[in-house]
């Protein structure tokens, strides 16, 4: 499986991606973004199965970024996370 993990916060997009290699190893993370612009831009690139949302973005948010995919074909499963 491929992901992408956005968040705007550049130290947890670190740890989540430390946590996910640790958990999940056979998922592969093909992009970090740090916002929902180029969190759309890395999804439509990378034709990913996973997208980890901040909520919480500039720009985009996770939710706004979230009913975009919802219109691909392929859609993405969506996690989000926050600490909010």
């Amino acid at each position: 499986m491929r992901a992408i993990i956005a968040d705007d916060e550049p130290l947890l997009r670190h740890h989540l991606d430390q946590l996910l290699a640790d958990l999940w190893p056979e998922l592969e993370i093909v992009g970090k973004a740090a916002d929902g612009k180029q969190a759309l831009t890395l999804c439509r690139e990378s034709q990913v199965d996973v997208v980890f949302l901040d909520i919480r973005m500039p720009g985009l948010d996770g939710i706004a970024v979230a009913a975009e995919l919802n219109k691909q074909t392929n859609t993405p499963i969506v996690v989000f996370i926050t600490a909010y």
